[in-house]
């Protein structure tokens, strides 16, 4: 905690802008994502372009065409826009809540479905649109299979959609957080 401080402190000195993350949905604290993606938003309406910097892929659901990613990590590093994101995950930018909400997420530690990773997730969506669209009703075992074989199909229809609930609301980032952006343009 001492060399957080001690690095908002000189962030602060040089002139930074620091933004702290505020209680958010009761008593828990909003994460370091929502404060982006809540800055990203504002920038937006504000006619602002944003690079984030991150090597976080939760990051790439945030990509438009006036926010870019640059990933620091990788060799060359270059800004992601949406047509590279899609490139690099073979989906777009908006679909990248369901694609972690369905293949899960390592590094946020939650699996909604055991099988199903980031290919099958990516298969699915292709075909369904959204991670709730699988079980819509709308769905076939059979179509559903073509995609997953039966015996994942199963597995996955027995899970429901409440795994996918569950991680739509930790992968999809906040972009509403009631922060103070205009201290940016004074």
């Amino acid at each position: 905690r001492n060399q957080i401080r001690l690095c908002v402190e000189a962030l602060e000195a040089e002139g930074c802008s620091v933004f702290r993350a505020p209680k958010y949905n009761g008593d828990l604290f909003a994460e370091a994502d929502d404060v982006i993606g809540s800055l990203c938003s504002w920038a937006f309406e504000s006619s602002h372009q944003v690079t984030i910097l991150s090597s976080d892929k939760d990051l790439m659901q945030l990509v438009t065409d006036s926010v870019v990613l640059v990933r620091p990590l990788e060799k060359d590093a270059q800004p992601y826009g949406p047509k590279e994101v899609e490139t690099k995950l073979g989906i777009p930018p908006n679909l990248v809540a369901d694609w972690l909400a369905l293949a899960g997420d390592s590094s946020d530690e939650y699996k909604p479905y055991p099988g199903i990773g980031d290919k099958r997730a990516i298969d699915l969506l292709k075909r369904y649109g959204s991670a709730l669209a699988i079980f819509d009703g709308v769905v076939s075992m059979p179509d559903l299979s073509s995609v997953l074989g039966a015996k994942l199909a199963e597995s996955l229809v027995a899970a429901g959609p409440e795994p996918a609930r569950k991680a739509l609301q930790v992968a999809t980032i906040v972009r509403d957080l009631p922060l103070d952006f205009e201290r940016l343009t004074g």
